[in-house]
């Protein structure tokens, strides 16, 4: 039997899978596109569903850097909730240098190490909305003895922090300290206390020294 000329091969097309790598492919997609659809629509005031698939699904999703409970994806909503909070310690070390070491530091915004500082910032900061004292105490002990064992210091102020969001008419300003949203009258303490270590037994005390709710917050200025 003859081969017709539809049976030559077309040197100009290129070679596709097989069925079974096409059909292995299509369902990795079909399953990718299902993780991250399922992590994105659960991102806030997900159902029980959407949370029992998202903490099954975080093994893979998380290999992504999908991880809501993390870094949550919406942009903003315009509200004091959204914005940066930060830990500020300072503290002079054993020579009697002053240094002030910021907690996550103005690095790469997308490493783990910077989500997971700025988690725990933003949860210290919800702690310090709701007046949990003992939920505030013990992050504010984990974070402020962390850095004075890493200076040698025994005692030191922490404070958390939190960068302000800054109006349209303010960004259209031509005054310096309004149209610049790292200028410092767009950040303000949110709270702020003393950390103690003490030198026999290493035991860290927090003393607190006020926050937000009992001082006026700073406002942008004129």
């Amino acid at each position: 039997m003859k081969s017709s000329a539809n049976d030559v091969p077309d040197p100009t097309q290129p070679d596709l899978p097989g069925g079974p790598a096409r059909t292995a492919v299509s369902l990795w997609l079909c399953i990718h596109l299902f993780a991250v659809f399922v992590v994105l629509s659960g991102n806030v005031m997900r159902s029980p569903l959407q949370n029992r698939l998202i903490s099954r699904l975080r093994p893979y999703t998380r290999l992504l850097l999908l991880d809501p409970d993390l870094t949550p994806y919406q942009l903003t909503h315009g509200t004091d909730v959204d914005v940066d909070n930060f830990f500020e310690i300072e503290l002079d070390d054993a020579e009697g240098q002053t240094h002030i070491t910021r907690l996550p530091d103005s690095g790469f915004r997308g490493s783990q190490k910077y989500k997971r500082y700025q988690a725990l910032a933003k949860l210290m900061a919800s702690l310090v909305s709701e007046e949990e004292e003992d939920g505030v105490a013990w992050l504010g002990r984990g974070v402020g003895g962390h850095v004075l064992a890493v200076h040698g210091s025994d005692r030191g102020v922490l404070r958390l922090r939190q960068h302000m969001l800054q109006s349209i008419d303010a960004a259209a300003s031509v005054r310096d300290n309004q149209n610049d949203p790292f200028h410092e009258a767009y950040y303000r303490t949110h709270y702020e206390a003393d950390v103690l270590r003490d030198p026999d037994t290493g035991e860290i005390n927090l003393n607190k020294k006020y926050t937000t709710g009992e001082v006026a917050p700073t406002e942008t200025g004129e």
